[in-house]
């Protein structure tokens, strides 16, 4: 798995469902190849926003995120990956 080019995948999966200043922070860090920051800031701006993003998989997701690191370690918020469960199981098949 390319996880640059998932996380790409998943920040275009996004961009119709994301306010544009929580879409513009995301892809600042990817332009800076800050991976687990974009995935991380990404998947809060949609849990904040009550939103799904475009063929939503929640296995593909959680995947991503385990392979970024971001299940024992994140960066922004101390329990990222349950909130990142929660979320995932809510909206797989929504």
């Amino acid at each position: 798995m390319d996880l640059e080019e998932e996380v790409r995948g998943c920040v275009e999966a996004s961009a119709d469902v994301l306010p544009s200043e929580g879409l513009r922070a995301v892809r600042h860090f990817l332009e800076h190849g800050e991976y687990e920051m974009a995935f991380e800031g990404l998947v809060l701006e949609l849990i904040q926003n009550d939103a799904t993003p475009a063929g939503f998989y929640a296995s593909k997701w959680l995947n991503v995120a385990e392979g970024l690191g971001l299940r024992a370690e994140s960066v922004f918020v101390g329990d990222f990956w349950a909130q990142l469960t929660a979320w995932a199981a809510s909206r797989e098949g929504n």
